[in-house]
């Protein structure tokens, strides 16, 4: 499943860039995008 182990990459990177974000400019939005993020990663390692 190539394409699955893609979109799981693509969602670390995704969350590492969240978190950078959420040190540089700790909005409450910020934080939630990223918690919900996190929250989210098990499903797709689940899937992979």
């Amino acid at each position: 499943m190539q394409f699955v182990r893609q979109i799981y990459w693509s969602m670390v990177f995704l969350l590492k860039f969240l978190r950078i974000f959420a040190t540089l400019k700790p909005t409450a939005f910020s934080l939630r995008l990223a918690r919900v993020t996190k929250n989210a990663l098990p499903y797709f390692s689940i899937s992979g």
